[in-house]
């Protein structure tokens, strides 16, 4: 499965969407949607992106996350939950979805 448009129109409100790069909440360097800058990303940085660009950044990075989904859960889901649980991973990582007492 792959991610909806409420999925994207849910991550935008949730996450919001920040141009320049700022640090969040625990002090990392975030842009766009919740995109944590990596070090080889300096670049970014310094950016003033689109909604777009970082729409494009957004589903770069939730693809691992679904990704997660599709390998870990062993049972067929709604569109609504493989949603729901791709933003859960895309926040706390595979590790902590695959020890999870939520899968």
């Amino acid at each position: 499965m792959t991610v909806s448009d409420r999925f994207v129109d849910l991550i935008e409100h949730l996450e919001g969407f920040r141009a320049k790069a700022y640090r969040d909440t625990t002090g990392h360097a975030t842009i766009g949607y919740g995109h944590l800058i990596q070090e080889n990303e300096s670049g970014l940085a310094t950016a003033c992106l689109s909604r777009d660009q970082a729409l494009e950044i957004l589903l770069h990075d939730v693809a691992d996350a679904a990704h997660a989904i599709n390998t870990l859960v062993e049972f067929p889901l709604k569109q609504c939950q493989f949603d729901a649980l791709v933003s859960f991973v895309f926040n706390v990582g595979w590790g902590q979805f695959k020890n999870s007492t939520l899968l």
